[in-house]
């Protein structure tokens, strides 16, 4: 009786695999070639892609080594955007949002510090309250804790307040 040749159809596997990985690399090159991605959101497009979990792992690993894939990179990015268009509200709802987009601690502090200047966090605080007029109507006792839970720093709560005496 012939022995059966199991080398074959494990290289066979292996070729696929590797065809797989290459196929999905190519994709999220594509979709990064586009538009900054962040790895949870590019990942996700790969799976709805139909690429498997792991391979999807794999190729964000591989990205993100490479620095291609940079998630605070992206978040910085993300912010400037928003405060360039006015679509920002405070910085509290900017980093809710980008936590919900798989944005970790660490890099979204760093591109906090980065996107945000005393200029910028000021205007930001001015639309917030244009945004919402009924707030300008608070006493200072109400209005101050609501900018800090806001987010927004003592430097530009007191620059706010200094500026409407």
């Amino acid at each position: 009786m012939k022995e059966k040749n199991t080398a074959f159809p494990v290289q066979e596997n292996a070729s696929s695999s590797q065809n797989a990985n290459i196929e999905a690399e190519k994709i999220a090159l594509r979709l990064i070639a586009r538009a900054e991605q962040n790895s949870r959101g590019l990942l996700n497009k790969l799976l709805l892609r139909g690429v498997e979990i792991s391979i999807g792992k794999e190729v964000i690993d591989s990205l993100l080594d490479r620095n291609l894939l940079n998630d605070e990179r992206y978040a910085e990015l993300w912010i400037k955007s928003r405060l360039a268009g006015r679509k920002a509200a405070s910085p509290r709802q900017l980093m809710n949002t980008l936590r919900n987009k798989g944005i970790d601690k660490y890099s979204l502090k760093e591109a906090m510090e980065k996107s945000f200047d005393s200029d910028s966090e000021f205007i930001l605080l001015c639309n917030f309250l244009d945004k919402n007029p009924e707030n300008k109507e608070l006493d200072e006792n109400y209005l101050i804790p609501l900018l800090k839970y806001e987010g927004f720093s003592a430097d530009s709560i007191n620059r706010y307040f200094e500026g409407n005496e």
